[in-house]
């Protein structure tokens, strides 16, 4: 069990401490007032509280899910970079593409154009010592 949560208020995200506390109960935020559930360590990484009701026809999202607080994709379970933006999750900040430059790797086109000098030496020399 974690021994400090934080709140779930998007306004105040204040670090309660949660040691002693039972899996399952409820702690008030000493800063807001809103109570908090304590929830066990691999499920303190999601917010059950901003699961909604699907209107009919659509489907549940997985409350695993995360989406990015930058542009609002769909994530999966354990990703801490966005794919589209590039928003690390963990920290907010974005991370700088850099476009990389593909060197050309020139070893086969040599080898290709020795062995074709070297098939037009032979023959040079075959025709001219017949």
């Amino acid at each position: 069990m974690p021994e400090t949560i934080k709140c779930t208020n998007p306004d105040c995200g204040a670090t309660i401490d949660t040691k002693g506390m039972a899996i399952g109960g409820t702690v008030t935020c000493p800063k807001c007032g809103r109570e908090n559930k304590v929830l066990a360590e691999f499920a303190s990484a999601f917010d059950i509280s901003t699961i909604k009701e699907p209107e009919e026809g659509q489907a549940i999202a997985h409350p695993a899910r995360q989406t990015c607080p930058k542009c609002g994709a769909l994530l999966g379970v354990r990703a801490t970079i966005c794919p589209k933006c590039g928003a690390d999750i963990r920290t907010g900040a974005v991370a700088v593409r850099r476009a990389v430059e593909k060197k050309r790797n020139l070893t086969p086109l040599f080898v290709g154009l020795g062995i074709v000098v070297l098939i037009v030496v032979v023959l040079v020399v075959i025709l001219v010592f017949r």
